[in-house]
C-alpha cells in the first residue's frame, strides 16, 4: 500500500506553523525555542 500524500491544505498549515515558529524575535531568539507554549489543533 502506497503511503498517502497530505492535502495541500495540510502541508500549508504546518508550513505557515513552522513560519511562525521560526520567526526571531529582537535579541535573536527564535519564537519556536520557548519551553512553554499552547497546543494547535
Amino acid at each position: 500500500m502506497m503511503p498517502r500524500k497530505e492535502p495541500d491544505e495540510v502541508t500549508a498549515l504546518y508550513d505557515g506553523v513552522k513560519n511562525a515558529l521560526d520567526t526571531v524575535y529582537g535579541d535573536g531568539r527564535k519564537v519556536g525555542d520557548c519551553t512553554r507554549g499552547v497546543y494547535l489543533f
